[in-house]
């Protein structure tokens, strides 16, 4: 029996040491006054040094306590109890990043952004020669477009808000029929599509589409940190707003003849939604080694409940059966699926005055479902954002 708790004695020793038994703090109920001074916490006498007693109970009795002891020093280290409360225990365990605190933020981001649309076209082309039909999609180049953010913390939760904004116009098209190529523009919505052609050399088609997005977000934010990964959780509202237009004209442009152009049929149409739904999101980020950059990756997703409006008008229609001139669809219901990723690499550092200054580089997706152009396609954007955020 003497020597199981003996060795008992000796294992919680070790075990003790390695968790920095000299930090030790206690569990709830124990006060500081109830244990050894710091340097008297590592010199508990071992089996083979107990003092000698001419009682085998005075032994075991001396051997339970300092086991007792030796537990309740590991169960308080075990719990953490001030890991939660103090910076110091913090540093001591985790990397400074896991442990920084900041009253508020703000940050700006330059998004150089290009839509893609599924299954949608701007125009079309058709070779007389070969009878090949082409479409030409809407075409978008990389645009920046201004992010910016705000947040405040208390402790680990906080809030944030944040904004964004697209505006832009498409690619436009010109292209003069000849006695080979005739060119179309078309909405070809399920119940009453609408069509318009250069048909006849002297005849053009120019068509011209905009597009435009604005997103506002509101948080409720959470930070915390494990193995080295500094994590923030968020959920809120997010407002959406999506703009398109569409205007293609078929125009005489009889040169030879000197005559002014005119237009021969117009086709217009312009789609908006609006709505506010439920949002979700996330951040992480890992030091890379004991450098400045740290690998980032975020993300969330959003369900947007709104109005959607619809306004389509046709001068001219040359559809095998002509459509109604006006077709309108006013502030009828509509849900909208968003999601979005991004991953890149982040620098940090400090100002003079001790605030965290953070840069950016990402390659962002996102991705709008239903909500691109008059055929309902999906409506997606991708790119690249530099960002700067400064934290005190």
């Amino acid at each position: 029996m003497r020597l199981i708790i003996a060795v008992a004695i000796v294992i919680t020793q070790l075990c003790c040491s390695c968790i920095a038994f000299g930090q030790g703090v206690p569990e709830p109920g124990i006060s500081i006054g109830d244990l050894p001074p710091p340097d008297q916490r590592n010199e508990l006498p071992l089996f083979g040094e107990l003092a000698p007693s001419d009682s085998q109970d005075s032994k075991t009795l001396v051997m339970e306590n300092q086991m007792g002891q030796m537990r309740r020093l590991h169960d308080a280290q075990s719990f953490g109890y001030e890991a939660s409360h103090s910076s110091s225990d913090c540093m001591a365990n985790y990397s400074e990043s896991c442990c920084e605190q900041r009253d508020w933020y703000a940050g700006a981001a330059v998004v150089f952004a290009k839509p893609h649309f599924k299954e949608s076209f701007q125009i079309s082309t058709l070779n007389l020669a070969t009878g090949t039909q082409s479409l030409i999609p809407f075409s978008y180049d990389y645009s920046p477009t201004p992010r910016v953010w705000f947040g405040v913390r208390s402790g680990q939760t906080g809030l944030r808000v944040s904004y964004w904004d697209f505006d832009q116009e498409g690619d436009s098209s010109n292209r003069a029929a000849d006695a080979s190529n005739i060119y179309g523009a078309h909405v070809v919505s399920t119940i009453f599509p609408a069509n318009i052609f250069a048909l006849q050399p002297g005849q053009s088609l120019i068509a011209n589409d905009s597009l435009e997005t604005r997103i506002i977000n509101v948080y409720g934010t959470i930070d915390g940190c494990s193995q080295g990964i500094n994590f923030t959780g968020a959920v809120g509202l997010r407002y959406a707003k999506l703009v398109q237009s569409y205007d293609a004209v078929v125009a005489s442009n009889n040169i030879v003849l000197n005559q002014p152009s005119f237009i021969i049929s117009q086709l217009r149409w312009d789609r908006e939604f609006s709505g506010v739904g439920p949002s979700l999101a996330f951040d992480a980020r890992k030091r890379l080694g004991g450098s400045s950059i740290s690998a980032v990756v975020n993300g969330g997703g959003a369900l947007m409940f709104g109005e959607k409006s619809l306004n389509r008008s046709v001068f001219n229609d040359q559809s095998p059966q002509p459509s109604p001139p006006f077709l309108n669809l006013e502030k009828a219901d509509e849900v909208v699926g968003m999601g979005e990723l991004g991953f890149g690499l982040e620098w940090s550092g400090r100002t003079g005055r001790g605030n965290e200054l953070r840069f950016r580089g990402m390659y962002e997706g996102q991705l709008w479902a239903e909500a691109g152009a008059p055929t309902l396609g999906f409506l997606g954007f991708q790119g690249f954002a530099l960002q700067a955020e400064l934290r005190r």
